[in-house]
């Protein structure tokens, strides 16, 4: 399987500010093994610098529920930036 290489593309891409192909990159390994928890905190990263906070946030959701740990100040961030988003 080319799982951890999809991984590696986008986080390549990411390093490219490539937004769009990082995304494809992670979104095809989250198709393949829809547990790879960490492309999940991958994506969260990528939309929130993307200021995408919705998306972020749903992806933070779903690592966390996949077993992995996040910072309570990051996800404290998120919210507030969609807070923002709907004044």
């Amino acid at each position: 399987e080319f799982l951890d290489g999809y991984k590696n593309i986008g986080d390549c891409y990411v390093q490219l500010q490539r937004w769009e192909e990082a995304e494809t990159a992670y979104l095809q390994a989250i198709k393949i093994n829809p547990e790879f928890k960490e492309v999940h905190l991958a994506l969260s990263l990528l939309y929130s610098q993307r200021e995408m906070p919705l998306q972020a946030l749903q992806y933070a959701d779903s690592f966390i529920s996949l077993g992995g740990y996040l910072n309570e100040n990051y996800l404290k961030g998120l919210k507030q930036k969609l807070t923002d988003e709907k004044k």
